[in-house]
Protein backbone atom coordinates (compact mmCIF):
# COMPACT_ATOMS: atom_id res chain seq x y z
CA UNK A 1 0.00 0.00 0.00
CA UNK A 2 1.76 3.33 -0.87
CA UNK A 3 1.65 5.46 1.61
CA UNK A 4 3.40 8.92 2.98
CA UNK A 5 4.95 8.77 6.30
CA UNK A 6 5.56 12.28 8.28
CA UNK A 7 6.92 12.46 11.46
CA UNK A 8 9.69 14.97 11.45
CA UNK A 9 8.88 18.43 13.23
CA UNK A 10 8.29 20.89 10.87
CA UNK A 11 7.43 19.35 7.91
CA UNK A 12 4.54 20.49 5.49
CA UNK A 13 2.00 18.75 3.30
CA UNK A 14 0.19 20.13 0.78
CA UNK A 15 -1.42 19.75 -2.86
CA UNK A 16 0.05 21.28 -5.89
CA UNK A 17 -2.42 20.45 -8.70
CA UNK A 18 -2.72 16.50 -8.80
CA UNK A 19 0.31 16.24 -6.63
CA UNK A 20 1.40 15.79 -2.84
CA UNK A 21 4.09 18.24 -1.99
CA UNK A 22 6.17 17.78 0.98
CA UNK A 23 8.28 20.53 2.09
CA UNK A 24 10.78 20.48 5.56
CA UNK A 25 13.41 22.81 6.62
CA UNK A 26 16.23 23.15 4.63
CA UNK A 27 15.65 20.26 2.48
CA UNK A 28 14.17 20.31 -1.20
CA UNK A 29 10.75 19.82 -1.57
CA UNK A 30 9.17 16.58 -2.58
CA UNK A 31 6.41 16.16 -5.09
CA UNK A 32 4.76 12.84 -4.79
CA UNK A 33 1.44 12.07 -7.61
CA UNK A 34 -1.59 12.22 -5.39
CA UNK A 35 -3.00 8.83 -7.71
CA UNK A 36 0.12 6.42 -6.36
CA UNK A 37 -1.11 7.48 -2.67
CA UNK A 38 -3.53 5.62 -0.58
CA UNK A 39 -2.26 6.77 3.30
CA UNK A 40 -0.67 9.90 4.50
CA UNK A 41 0.55 8.76 8.02
CA UNK A 42 1.04 11.63 10.50
CA UNK A 43 3.42 10.23 13.42
CA UNK A 44 4.43 13.40 15.77
CA UNK A 45 3.76 16.54 16.36
CA UNK A 46 4.74 19.81 15.04
CA UNK A 47 3.31 18.61 11.41
CA UNK A 48 1.66 20.76 9.48
CA UNK A 49 -1.25 19.56 6.80
CA UNK A 50 -3.17 22.19 4.28
CA UNK A 51 -6.79 21.65 4.01
CA UNK A 52 -6.37 20.34 -0.04
CA UNK A 53 -4.12 17.66 1.00
CA UNK A 54 -7.07 15.93 3.23
CA UNK A 55 -9.82 16.80 0.90
CA UNK A 56 -11.30 13.80 -0.50
CA UNK A 57 -12.21 13.31 -4.49
CA UNK A 58 -14.42 11.23 -5.64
Amino acid sequence: MPRIILSERGSFIGKFGEQFRITRKDEPEVLIPARKVEQILVLGSGISVSSDAIEIDE
